[in-house]
């Protein structure tokens, strides 16, 4: 701004002095305008009225176009030298040339007042990304290469906040960056995991396949042997999304699958593969089809009942080939006579990630939208909705290149959000715990040797057996695909007990509050049996409001779902109300050769405590 004495101008009678603002760089977005248009431009568009003045392919005519051009291209040194005397008679300091923001060099800048620096918001947002480009350079605005049009706006009218959104912005084309390069480190469409035999020894091998109709882009394998028969081969093991369900149904039903009642099947690790004992699995667990090829290599069943959600579109295919190159070719050959699960035998494309990880904020952030979304087919339909969904709840979608891809447990891999839990302990959140409703400490060491806390359906997959405190109800709700605990907030902290919490059992492990930075968990403020479907799903909390409101309103029956497991290395301590218990665990644990939990004794992580 310049401010001028608005008698200069023009004189009022009998008026006081009064003064006016004038911004010197106001007039560049109409004076940018001007200049993109070319002098070819310019002729054609002041031919008709030279012509109608002085009459058509006159030479005052020509005159006239011409001199008109030659001002156009004169103005913006016009107006800079007229800017410059005006500078010099009120700024007594200031020797130097007035340049507009988008050509003034850093140099020239500087030796401006500040005065005749200014831009409003309003001009910046009519200018085209080239225009800023050449404001933000000029102004020395750090990684301007890298920010958006809002971005540069921001920087340009707040220098003070440039550095930040800066550096912002470069670390969002880093990560995405490092996105493209992992997506073109992977191979081509086609060459997924070409031998099954690298899954002999493990628990399960995941696999990312496919990219819109595979739950979560995974598939897992196992080397299995079925001890009635004694063949051999390989179990590959995925859940369908909800878009394609109906028509894997329809599909099966012409390859003349009979229906089936689908159980996950019972075994136990053995000699580098899985043995199982009883490929039906527990009865009942939900209806559903069986298929089996002419040549019985091949076998598939689909779970085919919303009435046991935690099973609802799962897939198991069993090939019976020992050979795992062989093995790989069958089940890719195979899964392509299904129009349901194609790109099955393809990885995910960099498009097809990046949606995948738009849904996983949108879960947490915007479950609703998550929901809707996840049943639209149109790749570019998706990502858009997607990101429109996080823009209203105020995430940057950008923010999806940010997340961590992270191995819970073998076989199984979700995205996290690191840094998350500063949010969540701002909105109360202080730790996690799981209640374990069993009298014997080796229940608990146990699920320390299995690697942490699994899910009724994952125990009954590895062959680890065992129920929870609700299991036949969760199966039937969905949250038998998932570990249930409690969040302990502020409000509860030191106010309530254990045993004022459902199934609290005589010990509790506690969990740090950075496994709230998954993306693959749900919660209600009250015990819902974890369930997946219905209103009660479809209307649950975004994840932040979530804790803010179970910390205004706490309740001891809250639940906490996360899918499949949750690791040993998230856990803090383990609780229990009386010295006795703590002795006994402490010795299980030294009985078994364990001394210390993730750094700390044994004797100090166990801890005799009441309250939460």
């Amino acid at each position: 701004m310049i401010r001028l004495l608005l008698s200069d101008t023009y004189i009022l009678a009998g008026a006081k002095e009064v003064y006016i603002d004038l911004d010197l760089n106001s007039i560049l977005p109409a004076l940018q305008r001007l200049e993109a248009i070319s002098d070819s431009e310019y002729r054609d568009m002041l031919r008709p009225y030279a012509e109608a003045l002085h009459g058509a392919g006159s030479t005052e005519a020509t005159s006239l176009i011409s001199k008109a051009v030659a001002r156009k291209n004169q103005v913006r040194a016009e107006y800079e030298k007229f800017f410059t005397s005006l500078l010099k008679s009120r700024v007594q300091t200031y020797h130097g040339t007035f340049k507009f923001l988008d050509t003034a060099t850093a140099a020239q800048k500087a030796g401006m007042p500040l005065s005749a620096q200014m831009l409003s918001t309003t001009d910046l947002q009519h200018m085209s990304g080239q225009q800023l480009w050449k404001l933000a350079k000029a102004s020395n605005v750090p990684y301007f290469n890298f920010m958006t049009h809002d971005e540069l706006v921001a920087a340009i009218t707040q220098p003070w906040d440039a550095v930040d959104i800066g550096n912002q912005a470069r670390e969002r084309a880093r990560l995405k960056r490092e996105a493209k390069a992992r997506a073109k480190a992977q191979p081509a469409p086609g060459q997924t995991v070409a031998d099954f035999s690298t899954a002999v020894g493990k628990t399960w091998l995941a696999d990312r396949r496919d990219g819109a109709n595979i739950e979560n882009q995974q598939i897992q394998i196992r080397a299995v042997k079925e001890a009635a028969t004694n063949k051999q081969g390989y179990q590959v093991s995925f859940k369908v999304t909800s878009r394609v369900h109906s028509t894997l149904t329809s599909e099966l039903g012409k390859l003349q699958a009979f229906g089936d009642e689908y159980g996950i099947p019972l075994g136990q690790q053995l000699n580098g593969l899985f043995d199982i004992q009883d490929i039906d699995g527990p009865k009942k667990l939900a209806k559903g089809w069986t298929y089996i090829d002419p040549n019985s290599k091949l076998m598939m069943r689909f779970s085919d009942s919303k009435d046991y959600m935690a099973t609802y579109g799962k897939v198991d295919v069993y090939v019976w080939e020992q050979d795992g190159q062989k093995a790989a070719k069958m089940f890719d050959d195979f899964m392509n006579q299904f129009k349901a699960l194609e790109g099955i035998d393809r990885k995910p494309e960099a498009d097809d990630e990046y949606n995948l990880r738009l849904a996983r904020l949108a879960w947490q952030h915007a479950p609703q939208e998550a929901d809707r979304v996840a049943g639209l087919k149109d790749r570019k339909k998706i990502t858009q909705e997607l990101e429109g969904a996080l823009r209203q709840v105020g995430i940057n979608p950008q923010d999806a290149w940010k997340l961590e891809e992270r191995e819970i447990t073998e076989g199984y891999y979700t995205y996290v959000h690191t840094g998350m839990a500063k949010e969540y302990e701002k909105r109360g959140a202080r730790y996690l715990f799981a209640g374990v409703r069993t009298t014997s400490a080796d229940t608990i060491v146990q699920i320390y040797n299995n690697g942490g806390m699994k899910s009724t359906t994952r125990r009954w997959a590895d062959g680890n057996g065992g129920h929870g405190a609700s299991s036949s109800a969760d199966v039937e709700s969905g949250g038998a695909d998932s570990v249930f605990m409690r969040i302990i907030t502020a409000s509860a902290q030191g106010q309530k007990e254990f045993r004022d919490h459902y199934a609290s059992g005589n010990y509790q492990i506690l969990v740090d509050i950075k496994e709230l930075e998954r993306t693959d968990w749900y919660a209600y403020q009250n015990d819902r049996y974890g369930t997946a479907k219905g209103a009660e799903f479809e209307n649950r909390l975004p994840a932040l409001q979530h804790v803010e409101h179970l910390d205004s309103y706490y309740k001891g029956d809250n639940e906490i779902m996360f899918r499949q497991a949750v690791p040993v290395s998230s856990w803090t301590g383990i609780a229990c109300q009386t010295m006795q218990n703590k002795s006994i665990l402490e010795d299980a644990f030294v009985n078994a050769g364990i001394k210390s939990i993730n750094g700390i004794p044994v004797d100090k992580f166990i801890q005799v405590r009441g309250k939460v």
